[in-house]
């Protein structure tokens, strides 16, 4: 493994309504680097371009002896498509309320008779700003009405202008590049300079040119051109010659129990249809059983590590790598008479390869650039490929693993490894504890009691930390980060813990206590004997199946067979109940028995307790589990008690979802800017609908299990069956990043929402309001009309702490939900839960002081510096505003941790430029938390602990 520094580079994030207006329009456009182009195979190359260009801030520190750094690159541009651009007359509109709105704030400032020092600042900024606003509406008036870059354009029609024509951003050209790794399923991507494009992209792509205008499947093209851009965590050296390349293996069974298969019907639409074999002659199921995995050579690979999995990148190669004794395996089979150094096994296109020299063993499906073997044929023709003999085609598919081999390199991202859940309850808990979601808990078959039992750790736990204030720092103190301001309760407490009987405290207390209470109403509970562990199916297979000592059509598995699993989490014997991301239905839960094999022992003895090995032949694993593969996809497994009391109950209740939706024909585009950016589009549309998809599945399953406890079974059943068609089109929308599918997803979504509310109002969970006009449809809303278009609707309870984000914009942005929602209880488990903890307590009653009391008596508030106090409540107001508008947005949580890492560095470098007393300290803190008129800013205090530590000190009495 190589030990480099493995950070990331900042990068530019904009708008592509900015791109196109400052670039066409000659707008003002910020810049901001809140975009990452992650530590990766990429950066990595981009690193020994001599044109491309980066830099380093220090962000605490100094040049000699940094402490925090980053990298910053002007050259790559993360461009977003979440805003339409604006037409010339809503341009003017707009400008001309930022110019009323400046007017205003300086007209208030004016008012004043003496300003502080930060408000003649700010004074200053916004006439600077009305200035140059003035100036540019003065310069938009001159635009003629007719002005072709002026009209109006959709994020679509952005996304294809771009695409084909790029931007000018300070005089550098900038062109349409790859799908940013992380965030391509919210449609963002990576625009690069142009002077850099042709070489970059040749490397990416291996050299593989792609005739313009010629059909391709190009969903595939962009999804796996980019896996050299995940963010990896390390590097491994592969020597590709030592790569056992073997044909992928399907398992083809007839199935025992009913189940459900979602087609599309004639008419277009879904539709549910219940499988019976008795009634029939079979029904088949189709599985790979290897698909996205590889076993690699645990003395080369894995020998003195902690772990036994590596999630591998390439170019066009993404495999999920298993430590297994290849070496060993293969001297155990060894046929009878060879002798073992001269023992040559054949891949699958027939060349020969010293089993001693076997390091990695893998399938096509891991091998993504045997998409492009049509590109080794005389014609180069996509569509014309598949109709060549077999032959034929496995001669290009040679062909092209044999450039691959070339080209690729020995260097292999790891873009992570198994790790074990830090989630505990206290430093005395052993066991693995992990988290539910509410997805899961809201699809268990339980009642009040049954939720009762299955919360009683996390109702244990809420009670110790109210009633026991060390437990409660211990929590602080696993729980801080540069988002919280835990570690100064922690400090102050450890310094006096007479600390813990102020209103200070107690407040924070209190309001932390209510914070962890919702994450419990939103499902995330704790339970024991529970973590997340990786898939590997039947390794053993893979390995007898390599040295052709494996017949799947004539051999029983060899290992486990059924449902058994093998993993070290829990006790061989166990029962297990075990769920996938996303998880939308009982019928999702997979039942399984955890049991020890020797041969399992004998070859991946060092597999970690992360690592669950699965049977995938004969079994409906994959389809229950919603499409898994076996590429990284992972498994919530447990065997607690309560937990599997509840999946056991449900068991056989709800058949098996199978998707009967077919994919698309691969080569409805071509290799152009248009259909790249029409591709795109749909994929950034996927993105926005994975998260709507699974919360409308559990408003049906909600609604389902009310009306199945209210004795309405014919009634419960019809839901049932838009709950089964979410199940399928939940996997319809995770993969269209590399798949089209024939389905109409958003009309399908439109259609199981319309149903789903004709039962909600049979339930009469609302009342109609008589200033509200209810209608199906949203149309547009008249401002002169007194009467606002709504839809009306009713969720469950615990809907109110799943959206509760979305909720807090919407107030705080002063917007009407265009969807009226009440929130009521259901009978489902997630609303019993609601109840449950809505029992607890927050606060304990014990004496209160003032926090003046443990303040130093000798501190002179006379000696603070009466000139820096404003300065340091206006950075206050500052860093409040910033943290509150952060965890608002809607962005994933290690962009928001990274966001939170960079501003509290900012504001850490203002503090530590100014010298500060411990009277001004102790001044500031009087003022925030002994006079109820002034705001508090506990994430201010805390930056000046971090800061000037030893005055800060000197405030506190010690204890």
């Amino acid at each position: 493994m190589s030990s480099k520094e493995n950070k990331g580079i900042h990068i530019r994030t904009i708008q592509a309504s900015k791109a196109f207006e400052h670039s066409e329009r000659g707008e003002y456009i910020k810049a901001d680097y809140t975009g990452m182009m992650p530590y990766s195979l990429l950066s990595m190359k981009l690193d020994t371009m001599r044109e491309f260009k980066k830099r380093t801030v220090i962000l605490e520190g100094t040049k000699k002896n940094p402490i925090k750094w980053k990298y910053l690159s002007d050259d790559l541009i993360n461009v977003k498509f979440d805003n339409k651009s604006l037409s010339l007359e809503d341009t003017k509109e707009k400008f001309k309320k930022d110019i009323e709105s400046l007017k205003k704030s300086i007209a208030i400032l004016k008012i004043k008779e003496k300003l502080e020092d930060e408000e003649v600042k700010l004074l200053k900024r916004l006439h600077s700003v009305l200035e140059r606003k003035e100036k540019r509406l003065a310069e938009i008036n001159k635009v003629p009405v007719d002005n072709k870059e002026w009209k109006e354009m959709s994020t679509g029609a952005l996304r294809t202008y771009l695409y084909e024509k790029g931007f000018k951003l300070d005089d550098v050209n900038f062109v349409q590049f790859a799908r940013s790794s992380s965030k391509s399923r919210k449609g963002e991507v990576l625009f690069i300079k142009k002077t850099l494009l042709e070489t970059i992209q040749k490397w990416t792509r291996l050299g593989f040119e792609f005739e313009e205008k010629a059909p391709l499947d190009l969903v595939s093209l962009r999804a796996y051109e980019s896996l050299i851009s995940s963010g990896i965590q390390s590097t491994v050296n592969i020597d590709v010659n030592s790569i056992l390349l073997v044909e992928d293996l399907q398992s083809t069974f007839e199935i025992e129990n009913p189940i459900k298969v979602i087609r599309t019907g004639a008419d277009g639409k879904l539709k549910v249809d219940i499988e019976k074999p008795k009634e029939k002659d079979t029904f088949t199921i189709t599985n790979d059983i290897f698909d996205g995995e590889s076993l690699m050579d645990y003395k080369t690979f894995f020998e003195g590590k902690d772990y036994s999995f590596m999630l591998l990148r390439n170019h066009m190669f993404k495999s999920a790598g298993f430590s297994f004794d290849i070496q060993q395996f293969m001297r155990d089979n060894c046929p009878e008479g060879e002798e073992f150094e001269k023992w040559k096994v054949k891949d699958m296109y027939g060349k020969s390869i010293l089993a001693k020299d076997v390091k990695i063993i893998t399938t096509p499906n891991s091998c993504k650039f045997l998409k492009f073997a049509y590109l080794m044929t005389d014609n180069k023709s996509y569509t014309g490929f598949k109709k060549l003999p077999s032959k034929e085609q496995k001669k290009a598919e040679k062909a092209i693993y044999n450039t691959w081999k070339k080209k690729a390199g020995k260097i292999f991202g790891v873009c992570k490894y198994e790790k074990e859940s830090i989630h505990t309850f206290d430093n005395d808990f052993e066991d693995s504890v992990h988290r539910l979601s509410y997805q899961i808990v809201n699809t268990l078959i339980a009642d009040e009691n049954g939720m009762k039992e299955l919360a009683q750790e996390e109702v244990d736990y809420i009670a110790k930390l109210n009633t026991d204030n060390e437990a409660f720092i211990t929590y602080l103190e696993r729980t801080s980060n540069d988002n919280n301001s835990n570690n100064l309760y922690v400090e102050l407490y450890r310094h006096n813990e007479e600390f813990q009987n102020t209103s200070m405290f107690k407040d924070f207390k209190y309001t932390s206590l209510n914070s962890y209470k919702k994450k419990i109403k939103r499902g995330s509970i704790h339970i024991s004997g529970a973590d997340y562990s990786i898939m590997c199916s039947n390794p053993l297979e893979l390995a007898k199946w390599s040295i052709g000592q494996f017949d799947i059509k004539n051999s029983e598995p060899i290992t486990l067979k059924g449902d058994q699993v093998y993993t070290k989490l829990c006790p061989f014997g166990d029962e297990i109940s075990a769920f996938r991301n996303p998880h939308s239905s009982t019928s999702c839960i997979y039942n399984c028995t955890n049991t020890y094999n020797n041969l399992i022992y004998k070859y991946m003895e060092n597999i970690s307790k992360n690592i669950i090995i699965v049977n995938a032949i004969g079994t409906l694993l994959q389809e229950t589990t919603g499409g898994s593969d076996f590429d990284s996809d992972s498994l919530l497994i447990s065997n607690n008690k309560a937990l599997l009391q509840l999946t056991n109950d449900s068991e056989g209740m709800y058949a098996t979802v199978v998707s009967g939706i077919t994919q698309k024909q691969a080569n409805s585009y071509t290799y152009s800017p248009e259909d790249m950016a029409r591709a795109d589009e749909k994929i950034s549309i996927s993105g926005r609908l994975i998260g709507e998809v699974a919360n409308l599945g559990q408003l049906a399953f909600s609604i389902h299990q009310h009306l199945k406890i209210k004795g309405e079974e014919k009634k419960a059943n019809k839901v049932l069956a838009q709950v089964d068609k979410i199940c399928s089109l939940q996997t319809c929308v995770i993969d269209m990043a590399k798949k089209e599918f024939d389905v109409k997803i958003q009309s399908e979504i439109s259609s199981v929402r319309n149903e789903l509310n004709k039962y909600i109002q049979e339930l009469k969970k609302f009342k109609l309001n008589k200033n509200v006009i209810h209608i199906k449809y949203i149309g547009k809303i008249s401002t002169k009309s007194k009467l606002r278009q709504v839809i009306s609707i009713t969720k469950p309870k615990f809907f109110e702490y799943v959206e509760a984000k979305k909720i807090t914009k919407e107030r705080k942005s002063k917007r009407n939900r265009k969807v009226k929602v009440k929130y009521d209880y259901f009978n489902t488990p997630m609303d019993y839960l609601q109840k449950i903890i809505d029992d607890t307590k927050s606060t304990t009653s014990t004496r209160t002081i003032e926090l003046k009391k443990i303040m130093n008596p000798e501190i002179k508030r006379s000696e603070a510096n009466r000139n820096q106090l404003p300065e340091l409540k206006a950075l206050a107001k500052e860093v409040d505003s910033y943290f509150i508008e952060l965890n608002l947005k809607n962005i994933e949580k290690d962009e928001l941790m990274s966001n939170a890492t960079k501003a509290t560095a900012k504001f850490k470098k203002k503090l530590s430029k100014l010298k500060i007393n411990a009277e001004t300290i102790y001044v500031l803190i009087d003022d925030m938390y002994n006079n109820k008129r002034t705001e508090k800013s506990s994430k201010m205090i805390n930056l000046l602990l971090y800061t000037h530590r030893e005055e800060f000190c000197k405030v506190f009495c010690k204890k």
